[in-house]
């Protein structure tokens, strides 16, 4: 039950148990929708795509910095990195609209191309959007954002903070999205780097890392996280939150991601629990009561190939077939803060 704020009577809200299944269906079928459409993208079909098999390590810009990175890349069995970058750390909030310095992103994949290791790309967004994105033209682009409650569930001595994010279905975000990914591309394929680029994470919809997910209100979190988080469905009521909406934005950032990379292998990392604000869709509100808030994630790798357009759950013990190789593949968790990498779903044991 919940008071309405306007009306001030009470409004049942529905189970638990039917705002998941709802959350679950909304996820499926971001995955689902976007690949749809890829097929009708030319030159989505009969694509060659790089072997993407291996290990790799997670590429930051402190790692990189304090000499960490280039002594892991060195490890033998050691096969690509992923090349983990933030959105903000690609340009600066003074810069032009759409200008880029790629000078961490450069070091970290000429780091891998010099040692001859494979890379991918995942450039967070969320809460690292350059400012220009939002300021108004012609300072900026003028997308469309909200400012939400975020703590890191789990981790010990996490505070509360307050987030800007886009509104993923705004077209003036989706744009700024799609000329990142292009120039990104350019830039790759002017280096001569591109050939050994063998997957693209797909960001877009974030909050503080790269996985998929936006802000929700967990219950069960604790009287601290419960406080930071309390005002988010309001917040996204505010602006208008559909899951159409997410969905429609989600299919043209996929659009994007194809036309910048058309000949790649895309992977995401997910939030399976607690990973969208709880709408129904009709746009009824609620809270995933007893859900047990957002610690003991469970985060599962997808595969995107242009060649099959399909989704490829990544499952413990799963052999996957594509272009005649089978791949054992694994899912990966986070627990208490503690992170277990397993990119592309390929086991790192």
């Amino acid at each position: 039950m919940r008071t309405d704020p306007e009306e001030r009577t009470l409004v049942k809200l529905p189970s638990g148990e039917a705002i998941l299944r709802t959350f679950k269906r909304l996820v499926i079928g971001l995955l689902a929708v976007g690949l749809a459409h890829s097929e009708a993208l030319p030159g989505s079909a009969a694509t060659t795509l790089p072997d993407i098999r291996g290990i790799y390590i997670v590429a930051q810009k402190g790692w990189l910095d304090d000499g960490q990175l280039a002594q892991a890349i060195a490890v033998p069995g050691v096969d690509g990195i992923l090349v983990y970058v933030l959105w903000s750390v690609l340009t600066s909030a003074k810069a032009p609209p759409k200008t880029y310095n790629w000078t961490v992103l450069d070091q970290m994949v000429q780091l891998a191309v010099s040692n001859g290791k494979k890379f991918e790309v995942g450039i967070v967004t969320g809460r690292d959007t350059p400012a220009w994105v939002f300021d108004a033209p012609p300072q900026g682009l003028g997308a469309a954002g909200q400012t939400f409650g975020y703590v890191q569930l789990g981790k010990p001595g996490a505070g509360c903070l307050r987030v800007q994010l886009a509104l993923p279905w705004d077209n003036n975000y989706i744009a700024a999205y799609a000329d990142l990914l292009q120039q990104l591309s350019t830039h790759l394929k002017a280096q001569s780097w591109y050939n050994s680029m063998t997957m693209l994470r797909l960001t877009g919809i974030n909050t503080y890392t790269e996985e998929l997910r936006l802000p929700a209100e967990p219950p069960g979190t604790g009287a601290a996280a419960q406080s930071c988080l309390s005002g988010n469905l309001q917040a996204w009521e505010q602006v208008g939150y559909t899951q159409g909406l997410v969905a429609t934005g989600w299919r043209q950032m996929l659009t994007a991601s194809q036309r910048a990379f058309p000949d790649k292998t895309f992977n995401l990392a997910l939030i399976t629990d607690n990973g969208f604000p709880a709408f129904l869709p009709n746009g009824t509100p609620g809270l995933l009561a007893g859900r047990g808030g957002a610690t003991g994630l469970a985060r599962h790798c997808y595969e995107f190939s242009p060649d099959h357009g399909t989704a490829i759950p990544r499952a413990a013990g799963d052999t996957i077939e594509r272009a005649g190789r089978p791949r054992t593949a694994r899912h990966y968790h986070d627990s208490a803060g503690a992170t277990k990498r397993n990119t592309a779903g390929l086991t790192d044991e």
